[in-house]
């Protein structure tokens, strides 16, 4: 179903084989990194996974909202990617990443040409790589 103000989206595209060249199958899911609101069409978008079939090595095409559409929100969101890949038994992920959709990147792109999004430090890990205090106490 179109979402009101048909937000854009990029078809996504791959290719997965193994080591040797042989064509993988399985599946990948993609799953918004937080519930999408678009308030201009009051319409939520639940952060549940899309599911693309792998089938000899071809990823069915997958056509997804971009992460930078201006009246989605909140900002800064992004798909991960889980494959599940090794067989049409395999239902642990072989690799889980994310990723940022751009529509810059056109109207397909193939998920092998993406980047994956680093992690963020914790708020705790930064606190705990400050400098510490020297001196005495301060004085109640």
């Amino acid at each position: 179903m179109p979402l009101p103000g048909d937000p854009n989206r990029i078809t996504v595209t791959g290719t997965f084989e193994d080591g040797e060249g042989n064509p993988l199958s399985g599946s990948l899911t993609f799953t918004p990194s937080a519930d999408l609101v678009d308030p201009v069409g009051a319409v939520i978008v639940r952060a549940e996974a899309v599911t693309a079939r792998v089938v000899a090595g071809s990823m069915t095409p997958q056509a997804l909202l971009c992460t930078d559409n201006s009246s989605i929100a909140p900002s800064g969101w992004t798909w991960s990617v889980s494959e599940f890949l090794g067989g049409e038994s395999s239902n642990l992920p072989t690799r889980t990443y994310s990723v940022f959709l751009p529509h810059a990147s056109g109207s397909t792109v193939d998920l092998a040409s993406l980047s994956p999004v680093l992690p963020q430090p914790a708020a705790s890990a930064v606190i705990s790589t400050a400098t510490p205090c020297t001196g005495p106490p301060p004085s109640t």
